[in-house]
């Protein structure tokens, strides 16, 4: 699709540079709050119920997929400083690795799996230290990243999860277009 590959376009230049005019951002606003949830509802249809058991590998390093998994599950095991960690370090960089040491140095190379943003995502929205612009731009980054990978979201979870992010995201849009267009 051409808004896919406009988004692939944007996010490899990392939001840097990028000048759309007045009908590629109405194009795009269509595309991402009403006809890609109405693709996703269709792939909800079609995906698996399956869930995944994370393990624990080692207490020396972080995965950042099972520690954001297990954080989305268990809401009372929130390690702020770490989330925090993971934020800054998805929005300095627009990806996050798959090992890091404690001390979030990267132990490989591997970027971690779309569905451990997803998790990530979930758990900023609730930092309050975090404002709401800053929340947008962090939210459409990851839902951007994520449509690049849509393929690899087939479980009911993550659809689910990813429609809610969306909708999220939708509405920090339209309260910060009310709040532009107040101030004309």
């Amino acid at each position: 699709m051409q808004q896919i590959n406009l988004i692939k376009k944007i996010h490899l230049k990392k939001y840097k540079r990028i000048l759309l005019n007045n009908d590629q951002i109405i194009n795009f606003v269509k595309f991402k709050y009403k006809l890609l949830p109405s693709i996703l509802i269709k792939k909800l249809k079609k995906a698996s119920n399956k869930t995944y058991e994370i393990r624990v590998l080692n207490k020396n390093i972080i995965n950042t997929e099972e520690y954001l998994f297990d954080i989305y599950i268990n809401k009372k095991k929130i390690n702020n400083k770490i989330l925090i960690k993971f934020y800054q370090k998805f929005s300095a960089n627009l990806k996050l690795k798959k090992i890091y040491s404690l001390k979030f140095k990267k132990k490989n190379n591997l970027n971690t799996n779309v569905s451990a943003y997803l998790y990530l995502a979930e758990r900023v929205l609730g930092l309050k230290n975090i404002n709401k612009l800053q929340k947008f731009n962090f939210l459409s980054k990851i839902n951007d990243l994520v449509i690049i990978n849509l393929k690899k979201i087939n479980t009911k979870e993550k659809i689910i999860l990813f429609l809610k992010l969306l909708k999220v995201e939708h509405n920090y849009f339209k309260r910060i277009n009310e709040n532009i267009n107040n101030i004309r």
